[in-house]
């Protein structure tokens, strides 16, 4: 997720020991407003499976926050004795793998582990990592 102004992914370029970064911004743009030139070029490299892993401004955090606190209003339908994972664990998982061009479960529950205290920054994660059952 990018901040309003900057952040950055790496990706991997043909040379394998190499990382290239690339910075993302949008200045002068609500982080509220999905149309900034900057965010639609990542999504844009996103889809095209150029980006490795990506980071945002630490002080540009209240985007991120923004976005948890959003999901808290995202209605959870299961039937809650049955849950063990919250939805929004569920959530930023998928969509912090997806924007790491991670395309199954499986692979999500690995980036999950791999990631895991940098999760926790953001969410609970209760009873652990989601297994994947395939």
């Amino acid at each position: 997720v990018m901040s309003p102004s900057s952040g950055g992914v790496a990706n991997m370029t043909n040379h394998p020991n190499r990382i290239e970064v690339k910075t993302y911004q949008d200045d002068g743009y609500s982080g509220g407003n999905f149309q900034r030139p900057g965010f639609l070029e990542m999504l844009e490299d996103a889809r095209h499976g150029l980006i490795l892993f990506f980071w945002y401004n630490k002080k540009r955090d209240f985007a991120m926050n923004e976005l948890l606190e959003w999901m808290e209003y995202i209605e959870d339908n299961r039937q809650q004795t049955k849950v063990r994972h919250k939805l929004k664990d569920i959530i930023v998982i998928v969509l912090f793998a997806t924007l790491a061009n991670v395309d199954d479960w499986v692979e999500m529950e690995y980036f999950a582990h791999y990631h895991e205290e940098y999760l926790k920054k953001y969410i609970e994660l209760k009873n652990g990592i989601i297994i994947s059952v395939v």
